[in-house]
Parts: C-alpha cells; structure tokens; sequence
C-alpha cells in the first residue's frame, strides 16, 4: 500500500505527457513540412512512442522549457514508430542519419524537411540544446536560412551565426 501513492503520481505524470503530445505536436509528417515551409520555421521531430519513457521525458522538458524548442521557431512533430507507414517514411527520409537504437529519434530540420542535426536516445536538457545550437548554426552559417540551403533569411537565432550575403551575381 505505500507504493500506491507513488504508482497514482507516475500515473499521473505520464498521462499528462501524453496529453501534452497529443495537442501541442503536429503528428503527420507532411503537415508539419507544409507549416514549417509556409512559417519559415525548423522541425524538432520526434520519433518514438507513448509508453517510452525516454520519449516522454523528452517531450517533458519541452513543456518545462528545459529544451527551448518554442513553438515561434519550430515546428513539433510527434511520429509515432508503431505506425508501420509513418515508419517508413521515417526510415526512407531519414535512413543516413546516425541514431542508434534507442528511442527517441530527434531530428532537428530545417523548413524544407532536410536534417541539420539528428540523436537518438535519453539526453539531459544540456545535451538537448547542445545538439539544438549545432542545428541553429547549420541553418545560419554562410549564407543559409532556416529554409532551404542558401536561403537568405532573417529568422532571430539566440547564439546562432549570422546569415552572410551572398556574393554579387552568385545564384540563390
């Protein structure tokens, strides 16, 4: 009986992280392309499950904003690795990126879908955003947006590097 409290606590805590994933991440791939496109925004995209704690604990940093992943620079994506289409997509998308084989997936993109980053596994929070200022600085170095590569952009990066003008004539 003392363990009850305790069991009703984790409870609890992982249905409130479910229902957070359900309303505040987009769940369809294309969607989210078509909003981060439309928004001029990156993708934290999530590859993983609802009983995984290591996805959960993820998607609970977020919310606490121990991860700045805000919603005026990316767009959340939740896919759901039991889903035998969404897999493949996944897969097909994403198959040069390095992730181990330990849930959750992260990729870090950009607007056009295009990883800049990409992790697999439990991170702390500091972990997190040391992969995040990587994808940032990716997005923004010589010349790049948070487009498509080589687009100019004005999109505000904390710490990120500016984005350089092109050279008179070259092509954009």
């Amino acid at each position: 009986m003392k363990f009850l409290p305790a069991l009703a606590s984790v409870a609890i805590v992982l249905s409130s992280a479910s229902a957070f994933a359900a309303s505040d991440y987009e769940t369809d791939f294309s969607k989210a392309l078509e909003a981060a496109k439309s928004q001029n925004k990156m993708m934290f995209v999530i590859y993983g499950r609802e009983k995984c704690g290591n996805c959960q604990a993820t998607k609970a940093m977020i919310k606490s904003k121990q991860i700045k992943v805000s919603d005026s620079k990316y767009v959340l994506v939740d896919l759901n690795c039991d889903d035998s289409k969404v897999s493949s997509d996944f897969r097909q998308r994403y198959s040069k990126e390095t992730f181990g084989n330990t849930l959750p997936f992260v990729v870090v993109a950009d607007s056009t879908g295009n990883a800049l980053a990409s992790s697999g596994g439990y991170k702390d929070a500091n972990e997190w955003e040391k992969i995040l200022k990587a994808a940032q600085k990716k997005a923004t170095g010589a010349g790049t947006g948070v487009g498509v590569a080589g687009a100019k952009s004005d999109w505000p990066f904390k710490g990120g590097a500016a984005a350089t003008p092109a050279p008179a004539g070259a092509a954009r």
